[in-house]
């Protein structure tokens, strides 16, 4: 009875927490009358039981799935902060981070669950794409292009030739010719 007793203030206080944090208990759970349902439960292992399956672990899913929702929302303030300033060669996690309103650490860690890539990785990846875009498409300088997409030149110059596995200089020749490239 002790135990009953205790575990329905215990609800008491977890009803009260559910509504502090925004959700509302009855859609929370499904309508179901908790109290009622656990005074009809004598056993106080199968108190413990119901307690975790009905009250805590609902909870705990609605928890997640909002924290979930907001991570989502920081990578895709941090991925519009990335297309906003790729051109900027100061570009860096801690200033997205600052962005974002999160720590450097947790924007990446964040950001490679979400994304399956890294900061870094995506960052180059969306600079080359543009790069090789306007490699094709422009009749600019490498060192504009380079500057164009945030890199020093002898930087872009050793950065795409790893990616890509040819200079910007071949890569334009190439697509000129009508040669078939990737990406």
């Amino acid at each position: 009875m002790d135990v009953q007793q205790g575990m329905l203030q215990l609800l008491g206080s977890i009803q009260h927490a559910v509504m502090d944090s925004g959700i509302h208990p009855n859609r929370l759970f499904r309508g179901n009358n908790l109290y009622a349902a656990l005074s009809q439960i004598h056993e106080p292992k199968l108190i413990l039981a119901w307690f975790r399956e009905k009250v805590v672990a609902p909870f705990l899913k609605e928890l997640a799935e909002r924290s979930n929702a907001g991570i989502k929302r920081t990578i895709e303030l941090a991925m519009i902060y990335i297309h906003e300033h790729y051109t900027d060669s100061n570009i860096s996690l801690d200033s997205c981070a600052g962005h974002t309103g999160t720590s450097p650490f947790l924007l990446s860690k964040s950001f490679k669950r979400v994304t399956g890539t890294n900061f870094i990785d995506y960052l180059t990846g969306l600079r080359l794409a543009k790069a090789k875009e306007l490699l094709r498409d422009t009749g600019m300088r490498i060192n504009d292009v380079a500057s164009q997409v945030g890199y020093q030149n002898s930087y872009f110059n050793r950065i795409f030739k790893k990616q890509e596995g040819i200079t910007p200089t071949r890569y334009r020749e190439l697509s000129q010719s009508g040669d078939t490239l990737e990406g």
